[in-house]
């Protein structure tokens, strides 16, 4: 798992992020959703519950999450408002592309 050094954050868990942040760092059960660039080519984003990813099946793949989020309709939301984003910027919705240009323009 990766995380996205700009993390987008749903208003909740924009108010939640210190104790989010910790109980990843530790690998605690967390009732969050996240936002993560797509497994398959025919997706936009992929969204997961948090404790899903806890998993052996989920530990062992490459995931690279873009966003965090309280509830599943946070979660919808932040998703909408990713793509926005990178359609407002780019004119397209090429989402993987913008985020990985931006991750590696930040290095």
């Amino acid at each position: 798992m990766e995380w996205y050094r700009n993390l987008y954050l749903g208003e909740t868990a924009e108010k939640k992020k210190y104790k989010f942040y910790r109980k990843i760092n530790k690998r605690r059960l967390l009732n969050a959703y996240v936002i993560a660039l797509p497994s398959s080519s025919e997706n936009v984003l992929d969204i997961y519950r948090y404790m899903e990813l806890l998993q052996n099946h989920y530990v062992k793949r490459d995931i690279f999450i873009v966003g965090l989020a309280c509830g599943k309709d946070e979660a919808m939301e932040l998703a909408a408002r990713i793509i926005g984003d990178v359609y407002q910027n780019t004119g397209t919705f090429w989402v993987s592309d913008y985020i990985r240009k931006r991750e590696e323009a930040g290095r």
